[in-house]
Parts: structure tokens; C-alpha cells; sequence
């Protein structure tokens, strides 16, 4: 899957040191600024707060402590108020790259995809090699649902850096959600070969070839993702859906479906909602509908569950009522 990009924390360069020593104020805004610094480095975000805020009480032409004061505003989503500050940080310099990535990165945190990508789009005019403003658009267009642009940008992140594993992962992820799984295939192939312990590779591409029906070659890499990370909610999950509910005969195992899924739902904490679906797949391929209506009755309870999720949720009920278990088409 993809992986959430990490904010800059912006730092102050040497030659902008040099000019606080001109006069008591700034010296006094350069001790507090490293304070800041040092509070953002700790993760302490309430202190880096105060500090940023007196570094702009005392120059509100500062615009890398609005910039940074903005980053502890994310990390405690408070996105209203970070965005207010990189705007801030925005007029006091219009060029600003990282100021553009960091509003771009809090507007997509938010919700509001569409600015977030134009944002993005911006600090990538201004930085062209800028690969983390590269890889958080790719994900906003993701989520936005835009592939092809996706696909377009983790493709222009491996031209830049083609031992990225991630890379290939993530643009083979976006294939996949194409339907494209040739091509998601080999790129989880390049992801593995650059990265062996790659397990996200191993269970995308277990996941690509199951759509493919080609079932062996699925357990094997679901079960090989398990080997490099036992405790992976997401590879276990997978495992047991296919041993639940596969359309051939010869490659369901209920018995082993529930322990895997029961393995998932543990794993998370039962906040994996799709393996409380899995597991109410694998109670009814042994028969026992009685828990398979159980577990499914509770994961319809799941909040904002999508609607063709919530649709699909209640047919497979139907059959666990009906005593019929679900096995997919392919």
C-alpha cells in the first residue's frame, strides 16, 4: 500500500543565523527559534507552538517560523490553522517550495484533495526533483481516484530514483486498482527483486494474481508476505479470504480460514473491519452459520461503510441466513 508522506520540518540556513546577531531582539528570536526546533525534534508540538509564535511576535516577516509552526499545527491536525500559516508563510514569500508542499500536504490531510494537488503541483513547478511533493500528489490523485495521474507521477519518482522499491509498489498498486494486473504484476516484481523483504509487495501481488485466478501463485506470495511480517493484519486477511471463499473447491480450507482471519481481527485489535468480514466468510465455508451471521451482522455495524460495500455485506448475509456460504465468481 501507499505510504503517508512525512511533513518538512523546515530549519533555519546559516547565512539567515548570521543576521539575527545584529541587535538583542534577534538574538533573542534566535534562542527562541532553537527552542522551537528543538521542540518540534521531540515531538513536543504545544512547545513548538509557543515558540514559533513568539519567534513571529517578534518578526511577523518570518515566514519559516510560520512555516514550521504550521507543521506542528498538522501534526496535531489542527489543519485549519496550519493551511492559515503556510497562506501566511505563502504571502511573505510567493516562491516558497516547501510552504506550497506543506499547505499541499495539510489541504490533502484535511480532505480537501483538489486544493491539495494544486498546491503540490506548484512546489513541484518550483522544484521539479522534489520527490516528496512528487509522491504525496501521486497519492492525493490516488485518492481523488485519478490513476492515471498517479501512475504518471510514481512513474516520474522511479525515472528519478529507480531503486525505489516503494516506487513500484505504490504505481503497482495503482495498476492494480485499474485492472491492470500484468502491469502491477511486474512492478511488485521489480518491488521484491529491489527489496526481498518487501511483504506490502508480496500481498499486492498475491492480490493481483488472485484476480488473475491464478490461486496457487496468490497463496504462495500470502504466504510468504506472512513469513517476512507475522503480524500483518493485511497479508493474514487476504490468506484467509481466498481459503474462505475461492471458487475452486480444491483450494478452500475453512478451518484454516478461520484462524487466519481470526489471526487479522486480533492482530488489529478488531479494527480491521474487512477481517471481521473474512471471518464471517470462513465460519460459514465450515458450515457454522450460525457465527457467520454473528460476525457479519458485525461488520455491517462498521460506520461509514461504502455503499457498494454495505450492499455486498448484505447479500453475503443472505446467504450465511439462508445456510449458503459465499464463493466469489472467478
Amino acid at each position: 500500500m501507499v505510504k503517508t508522506p512525512r511533513l518538512i520540518v523546515l530549519t533555519l540556513g546559516l547565512g539567515a543565523c548570521t543576521l539575527l546577531f545584529q541587535g538583542c531582539s534577534r538574538v533573542q528570536k534566535f534562542a527562541v527559534f532553537q527552542q522551537g526546533i528543538l521542540a518540534s525534534m521531540r515531538s513536543d508540538n504545544d512547545a513548538a507552538i509557543e515558540d514559533f509564535s513568539q519567534v513571529i511576535d517578534l518578526d511577523p516577516k518570518d515566514e519559516i517560523a510560520y512555516n514550521n509552526r504550521g507543521v506542528a499545527y498538522v501534526r496535531l491536525r489542527e489543519y485549519n490553522q496550519a493551511i492559515s500559516d503556510f497562506t501566511d508563510a505563502l504571502e511573505i514569500a510567493p516562491k516558497d517550495a516547501k510552504a506550497f508542499y506543506n499547505r499541499g500536504m495539510a489541504y490533502s490531510a484535511s480532505g480537501e484533495g483538489s486544493k491539495g494537488i494544486a498546491d503540490l503541483t506548484q512546489a513541484l513547478a518550483l522544484d521539479p526533483k522534489n520527490v516528496e511533493a512528487r509522491q504525496a500528489r501521486a497519492f492525493a490523485y490516488a485518492v481523488q481516484g485519478d490513476l492515471d495521474s498517479a501512475i504518471t507521477d510514481f512513474g516520474a519518482i522511479i525515472a528519478l530514483r529507480p531503486k525505489n522499491a516503494n516506487a513500484y509498489t505504490n504505481r503497482g498498486t495503482a495498476y492494480g486498482q485499474k485492472g491492470e494486473n500484468d502491469l502491477a504484476i511486474v512492478d511488485f516484481t521489480q518491488a521484491i527483486e529491489l527489496d526481498p523483504d518487501n511483504d506490502q509487495a508480496y500481498c499486492n501481488r498475491g492480490f493481483a494474481y488472485e484476480d488473475k485466478a491464478d490461486y496457487a501463485k496468490a497463496l504462495a506470495d500470502y504466504n510468504h508476505a506472512i513469513e517476512l511480517n507475522p503480524k500483518s493484519s493485511e497479508a493474514c486477511n487476504d490468506y484467509a479470504w481466498l481459503l474462505a471463499t475461492c471458487p475452486l473447491a480444491s483450494v478452500r480450507d475453512g478451518k484454516k480460514a478461520i484462524e487466519e482471519a481470526m489471526q487479522a481481527c486480533e492482530l488489529s485489535d478488531w479494527k480491521n473491519a474487512p477481517a471481521i468480514d473474512t471471518l464471517a466468510a470462513a465460519y460459514a465455508e465450515t458450515g457454522d452459520f450460525t457465527n457467520a451471521v454473528k460476525w457479519e451482522n458485525n461488520y455491517l455495524q462498521t460506520p461509514h461503510l461504502k455503499p457498494g460495500d454495505l450492499l455486498d455485506a448484505q447479500k453475503r448475509l443472505t446467504l450465511y441466513e439462508t445456510n449458503q456460504p459465499c464463493h466469489t465468481d472467478k
